[in-house]
């Protein structure tokens, strides 16, 4: 596997997939950078850490994840019980962009992960930021969406105004 690539399981297989566009990081960068002057400090903020998704007796790597550091799994390998997490956010890249808006939404929904944010550049009816919230039954029954460049609210814990004006569609 070339160097930076990972390697992931998808409904179709095994996919190879290269590392993220500079834009890609840099939303990631934008959003944490926010989340961590409204969260205290026994709240951490991670990319790359995984979520234990048990019915699918696997794990997910979102590109940000909030959960409480007493969370904080102790061993390379092991995830995050859902049960700990806050919140977790996908940034959609123009080859995954599927995969974020489906498999992974019912995912998390069906892990109790009451907070999904999905950043999708790629939506064929324009650019939006999705919040999907209270899990139930194996989806999300609540969702707010707004058009690329608007804010989001997330509620308690956060209880903030999330700004993306400053987000950059990834050119992948």
């Amino acid at each position: 596997m070339p160097d930076g690539w990972r390697a992931e399981i998808r409904e179709a297989g095994i996919v190879l997939v290269p590392p993220p566009a500079p834009a890609h990081n840099d939303i990631a960068a934008l959003i944490s950078a926010q989340l961590h002057d409204v969260l205290p400090r026994h709240i951490a903020i991670h990319q790359g850490t995984p979520v234990v998704i048990p019915d699918r007796e696997r794990m997910r790597a979102p590109d940000l994840m909030v959960f409480p550091r007493s969370a904080l799994p102790q061993r390379r390998g092991d995830g995050v019980d859902p049960a700990e997490v806050l919140l977790v956010v996908e940034i959609a890249s123009k080859s995954n962009a599927d995969d974020d808006r489906t498999a992974k939404r019912y995912e998390y929904a069906g892990a109790g992960v009451p907070l999904y944010l999905l950043i999708d550049g790629y939506d064929s009816r324009g650019s939006s930021i999705s919040l999907f919230s209270t899990p139930r039954d194996g989806d999300y029954d609540g969702r707010t969406t707004v058009e690329w460049g608007k804010p989001i609210e997330l509620p308690e814990p956060f209880g903030c105004s999330l700004e993306s004006s400053e987000f950059r569609v990834p050119l992948d």
